[in-house]
């Protein structure tokens, strides 16, 4: 999201577009984190249970501000 923000003036857009364009795309965190997790066995780790609590806020936010 802030990334959309930071790159503004290299895509020669409205702040709105860019916004936009970044809450729609923070929206696929969870996905990624059980794709990459879930071969190697750390779905149920400890740390496989704090990344996707983490994923999972962040798509919350995400489809908030979308």
């Amino acid at each position: 999201m802030a990334l959309s923000l930071y790159l503004l003036g290299i895509a020669d857009t409205r702040p709105l577009k860019a916004f936009v364009a970044g809450a729609a795309l923070c929206s696929t965190s969870l996905g990624t984190a059980f794709t990459l997790l879930s071969p190697r066995g750390l779905v149920k780790s400890r740390l496989g249970i704090v990344l996707s609590i983490a994923a999972m806020l962040d798509d919350i936010v995400g489809l908030v501000m979308v």
